[in-house]
């Protein structure tokens, strides 16, 4: 599938981001908040340095509803640098007039103190773009275990839904060393599993640590393929998943299936780029404004860039699904 791809402008004005983009998350809301319709939390990974890895937020505005902006204006840093360890994967929701903000923290000082590897925590503005008090939302103690990456959280009625990919990593050390001399001579393969979508639910962001939860394995045409980061659409009463996976440099299209997460075989990107990772989407009518991000600049190599991809979501079920 060949489609338009247009390139976005992004500028921090703190030196030290490099004006690099990872990990987005893009959401419209209808009604607007301070002024504007479009907002996206993002974290810079410019050199693949993880002190800079933290959320930061902004606005776009655009002529039309139906068009997603390509420029977007800073609006804060969200959590700064800490002490040790890295922030990483935000995600933004608005609900009730404010403006939530979740991301993760790996083996920060809080989070260790507190006996996890890796947790969740979660921000609010109020409707005059307040900063509220900070809350944790859930942990994850094992350090083999990397239940949290791109945190996802939706409202349904009274309920919060909490979706999660859940990987695991290979316990032995002289396998993961296998593997990583197995990738220096160009050989594929991980140390990780990806044992599926975990979610769980809760009456409040606070109860998240206190339920259990369930995880809906992958199927489809994944062979040598490990799911990674992702972000969630809603499209003709349909949830599905927008998903980067390890060892391929495209974006899939899945499914949120009953007990299953179905993964479609034709990636949405009509070619393969040079390093994508986490993607993210709005779908207005029957078109996924898909944003990924890649490294594209040819006088600097090093940075993430973002862009964003027009694609009608309508065609692509209708030609691609009909083969899975």
């Amino acid at each position: 599938m060949e489609n338009e791809i247009k390139k976005c402008k992004v500028k921090i004005p703190y030196p030290e981001y490099r004006d690099d983009v990872l990990h987005p998350c893009i959401r419209y809301i209808e009604e607007g908040y301070c002024g504007h319709q479009w907002w996206m939390v993002m974290s810079p990974f410019y050199a693949e340095n993880d002190a800079i890895e933290n959320p930061i937020l902004f606005y776009g505005d655009s002529e039309s509803e139906k068009i997603p902006p390509l420029e977007w204006q800073f609006a804060t840093v969200v959590k700064e640098t800490p002490a040790c360890g890295y922030n990483s994967d935000p995600m933004l929701y608005f609900d009730n007039g404010k403006l939530r903000v979740l991301w993760r923290e790996f083996r920060t000082e809080r989070t260790l103190k507190a006996g996890y590897n890796s947790a969740i925590y979660a921000i609010t503005y109020d409707s005059d773009f307040r900063k509220q008090s900070e809350i944790f939302v859930c942990g994850e103690s094992s350090a083999t275990e990397l239940s949290d990456l791109s945190p996802i959280i939706i409202k349904k009625g009274d309920e919060w839904a909490l979706y999660t990919m859940y990987v695991h990593l290979e316990h032995s050390f002289f396998k993961r060393g296998i593997v990583k001399i197995a990738r220096i001579f160009g050989k594929k393969g991980s140390a990780h599993k990806t044992i599926g979508l975990r979610f769980r639910k809760a009456c409040s962001l606070t109860r998240f640590k206190e339920v259990e939860s369930i995880i809906f394995p992958f199927d489809g045409n994944i062979e040598g393929l490990l799911p990674w980061h992702f972000d969630l659409i809603f499209y003709k009463n349909r949830w599905f998943m927008l998903l980067f996976c390890h060892g391929e440099q495209n974006i899939r299209l899945a499914e949120l299936c009953e007990k299953r997460i179905h993964v479609f075989s034709e990636p949405l990107l009509g070619k393969t780029v040079i390093d994508t990772y986490k993607p993210t989407g709005v779908v207005v009518d029957d078109n996924l404004y898909l944003y990924y991000t890649d490294r594209v600049n040819p006088e600097d190599t090093k940075q993430h860039l973002l862009s964003q991809c027009k694609i009608n979501l309508e065609e692509y079920l209708e030609k691609f699904v009909i083969n899975n």
